[in-house]
This record gives structure tokens, sequence and C-alpha cells, in this order.
């Protein structure tokens, strides 16, 4: 019986570990992902203020794919508004994402925890004599 109860205590270990895993590199794969879209948001705010400065007459060019095309600078203004409200609206939910697997990392270490009190209560109520599975010599 107290074999089974290790083995379950165990199998339970080994998987908190793993979901624990699972659950940082997630969160640093959120991380990664959370720098490329502040930079490209930065990028977009960037290139918004230079273009708020130019006056409404002015020849503008928006890339596509490997030409430019040449495009009003209304239609360039609201597209990287768009692109703007886009770029808000994934950190957001990015954010988001992490808080909840950060919840979870925290009740996963809790868990790790609580088996680990629990195996050390175990221990210490079993008697001496079944804790030394070793025979004395006499």
């Amino acid at each position: 019986m107290a074999k089974t109860v290790d083995l379950e205590l165990k199998q339970a270990f080994v998987d908190l570990q793993v979901l624990m895993i699972e659950t940082k590199k997630t969160i640093e794969n959120i991380d990664h992902q959370l720098a490329v879209l502040g930079r490209m948001q930065m990028h977009t705010n960037l290139t918004q203020r230079e273009i708020d400065v130019l006056p409404p007459g002015t020849k503008t060019y928006e890339s596509m794919a490997r030409m430019f095309v040449q495009s009003d600078l209304e239609h360039i203004k609201q597209n990287l508004r768009q692109k703007t409200n886009t770029l808000i609206s994934r950190i957001d939910d990015l954010n988001n994402r992490k808080v909840c697997l950060n919840h979870t990392l925290n009740e996963s270490e809790s868990n790790i925890r609580d088996l680990i009190q629990q195996k050390r209560m175990k221990n210490e109520n079993q008697p001496a004599a079944e804790s030394n599975p070793i025979p004395s010599k006499k």
C-alpha cells in the first residue's frame, strides 16, 4: 500500500514538474513575442510621427512586397493607425495570457510544495523500524 502511494505521489510530482516546465517555456515565448511587438509598435509610432509632419500634398509611397506603390497620405496614416490598434490589441491579449500562465505556474509550485510537505509528514509518521529497511547485524 505504501509503495502505491509513493508511486502515485511520484507520478503527480513528475506531472506537475512537466507542467511547470511547459508553462515557463510558454511564458518565455510570450516575452519574446511581446518584445517583437513592442519594437514593431515603436517603429509604427515613429513612422506615424514623421508622416504627421509632412504637408498634405506630399507624394508618399507604401511598400508592397518587393515594390513601392504611390499612395495618398491619408491612406497611409489610416493604415498606420489600424496597424497600431492591431498591435495594441495583440499586446494586451499576450499580457492577459501571460498573467494567466503566471497564475498557473504559481499554483503548480504551490501544489509541488504541498506534495513535498505531504511526503515529509508521511515519513515522519512512519515507525522507525519501517523507515530503516536494512537489518542490523548482531
